[in-house]
């Protein structure tokens, strides 16, 4: 997901070669607002949210979003934009982005992050930190607000890829971001018994240099005491180097995914879902690193489907759904199902038919 354009996300990088076919069973779509256990097709829509937006291009942007048959779309629920002084909160934005998506029949992904300036831990880059622990007060009011300000939203991720430094610097931590998510879920619970929690989308990286594995960080949360303050897992199954049904290395993402499961069986939580609530591949060409449209729609349908042969997975959300400058060599502006003018790649035709 991105700050303003941002992914902080980690993708290796490799060719990918071959065309993988066929479909998979299709699910029903999930009610509006409404908490269950299928696995629908959503997107984020990081147009909408970039500064500044205007009300055109949010408009176009759900309707065609809506047009695709797509019913779920994750937004960013930034503390930086509504608090970015302490004790004076601004809910223009969110509210103007999950009324748009709503008016448009979207069931809206609320994902609480990023904190602001005075928040976060001292001497790091401004709005890379982690909320200090003397704020998590502030953090917890900020989530009571949000449930309040927002009522439709009933579907809440907390935080952004914390298992990286460049979305929990200086040194990501489970111990507090565990602490986080147990303040974020007492106080979302506290609003509305029907808020369904879902921990942090992680990114898809190796335990070292002060960074966690997804599975490492997963057993770090239970280890925390994090059980029985989320109703479902997430994480962010990018997989550039190959096609994820494929993956057998310890960076694949299909490994990450094993690594996750098996800390929630072994924790008693196998009634409880793995979100993939940020995926996809770019079409995009620089130096050594080159993805055609073509590679984009494959890599896609055979990540959509591997997921949903998986019988704890649930809603996936494809990073992006319009490029926001088509061509123009910079990686994370090229994840779109359509590019920037509208128009539609082979990878939108592969997301509809497997959405309908």
């Amino acid at each position: 997901m991105k700050q303003n354009f941002d992914r902080r996300a980690f993708i290796r990088y490799s060719a990918i070669a071959g065309v993988v076919a066929g479909g998979a069973a299709l699910e029903p779509t999930i009610a509006h607002a409404a908490p269950n256990y299928t696995n629908p097709l959503g997107v984020t829509a990081v147009t909408v949210n970039t500064s500044p937006p205007t009300q055109a291009t949010i408009d176009r942007d759900f309707a065609a979003i809506a047009a695709s048959g797509i019913r779920y779309v994750r937004i960013p629920i930034q503390w930086t934009s509504v608090e970015p002084y302490r004790g004076s909160r601004n809910w223009a934005i969110p509210k103007n982005l999950v009324n748009a998506a709503n008016a448009r029949g979207l069931t809206v992904l609320g994902c609480l992050t990023y904190v602001p300036y005075w928040a976060q831990n001292p001497g790091v880059t401004k709005g890379q930190g982690a909320p200090a622990a003397a704020r998590l007060g502030d953090w917890a009011s900020f989530c009571t607000e949000a449930t309040r300000t927002l009522p439709s939203v009933k579907f809440w991720e907390i935080w952004n890829e914390p298992n990286i430094i460049a979305s929990w610097a200086p040194t990501p931590s489970v111990s507090a971001y565990t602490a986080l998510l147990k303040a974020s879920h007492s106080a979302l619970k506290s609003v509305s018994a029907s808020n369904f929690v879902i921990t942090a989308g992680t990114s898809p990286t190796l335990t070292g240099g002060g960074q966690y594995s997804p599975g490492d960080f997963m057993k770090g949360i239970y280890s925390a005491g994090g059980k029985g303050f989320f109703d479902a897992t997430a994480f962010h199954p990018y997989n550039a180097q190959g096609y994820l049904s494929q993956g057998t290395q310890p960076y694949d993402s299909k490994i990450h995914i094993q690594n996750i499961r098996s800390s929630m069986v072994a924790n008693g939580d196998t009634a409880k879902r793995l979100w993939s609530t940020e995926f996809g591949l770019p079409s995009f060409k620089s130096g050594s690193y080159s993805f055609t449209e073509t590679d984009q729609a494959n890599w896609t349908r055979d990540a959509i489907v591997y997921l949903r042969s998986l019988p704890y997975s649930g809603p996936m959300f494809l990073f992006d759904f319009r490029d926001t400058a088509t061509g123009n060599g910079v990686r994370d502006e090229n994840f779109g199902l359509l590019r920037s003018d509208y128009s539609q790649k082979p990878v939108y035709a592969v997301a509809r038919s497997l959405n309908t």
